[in-house]
Parts: C-alpha cells; sequence; structure tokens
C-alpha cells in the first residue's frame, strides 16, 4: 500500500474497484440538509451514482406536506438499518399516501414517474441507512438539478 493510499481503498483500477465502507468517513449530503453520504461509485460527470446515504431522526423537510416524481431517473434503494416514513401515491387525485415505513430488509425498484413524498405525521426516532443506486441526479432536493428533474404535484 502507497503512502497515498485512502485507509478504505482495497483496490482502485480501471477494471476493478473494491472499498471497504467501514473506513470510510460519513461526508456532508448536498442532496439533502442534515443527511449524510458515504459515495462509493460516481456517474460521468462525478456525481454519485451509488452511495450509502444516512438520514437523521425527525423530520427530513419542514415544507409539508411535499409529494413528487422523478421525470426521467429510475431510483433503487435497500434499506440497511433503522426505519424512514415515506408516503406513496397511485395518482396525483390521491390526497392521502399510503405511509410505508421503510425498514431494514426492505428493497424499493421507483421508476420515473412514481409519485412520493412526505406528510405530516410519524417521523423516523432513529433515523435510517439505505444503499441507493440511481440512473441519474436530480432526485434529492438540494441538488443542483433538482428543479429540471423533479416534477412537484401540488394537493388537489
Amino acid at each position: 500500500m502507497s503512502a497515498t493510499k485512502r485507509p478504505e481503498v482495497i483496490i482502485d483500477r480501471p477494471d476493478l474497484t473494491i472499498l471497504d465502507t467501514r473506513q470510510m468517513e460519513w461526508e456532508v449530503f448536498a442532496g439533502l440538509e442534515g443527511a449524510r453520504i458515504k459515495v462509493l461509485s460516481r456517474d460521468e460527470e462525478g456525481e454519485p451514482s451509488v452511495f450509502l446515504v444516512w438520514l437523521p431522526p425527525g423530520r427530513l423537510i419542514s415544507d409539508l406536506p411535499h409529494r413528487h416524481y422523478h421525470r426521467t431517473v429510475r431510483e433503487y434503494g435497500f434499506t440497511i438499518s433503522g426505519e424512514l416514513p415515506h408516503w406513496e401515491y397511485e395518482n396525483a387525485e390521491q390526497r392521502d399516501g399510503d405511509l410505508i415505513v421503510f425498514r431494514e430488509g426492505y428493497y424499493m425498484d421507483r421508476a420515473p414517474g412514481s409519485l412520493h413524498g412526505l406528510e405530516p405525521g410519524p417521523t423516523s426516532p432513529v433515523g435510517c441507512v439505505v444503499l441507493m443506486w440511481r440512473t441519474g441526479r436530480g432526485t434529492w432536493v438540494d441538488e443542483p438539478t433538482f428543479n429540471e428533474e423533479t416534477v412537484e404535484v401540488p394537493y388537489t
């Protein structure tokens, strides 16, 4: 191992990357205030495409209710620990969403156009860690491309 090699890097070459995520530091996540991230893979422009995200306990955003869908990006998530209350909607006419509390072992495959959000109600008492991967960016509230990729859907 060279003196400049980061401790989390086991192998990093053009055909293979192996990381020890236990050795990685949690970094501030520009996608959501208060969240932390460990980037495992980046897209061609250097943006996170596969990452561990830690979401803190409590309310994630203050302006509720909030719901939206993504125009082109498909998202995948596997909950590793904790819990995350989240609301899912079949369509824009559904005023009260279906509450899903993501828990350890839950897997999500969200296609573009899938309407989801947050409502007043339960919050996570412990936060959660989720392995996320996606086909593009702009799916998190504070990302620079959020307004182009994410369509907010008002309540009727």
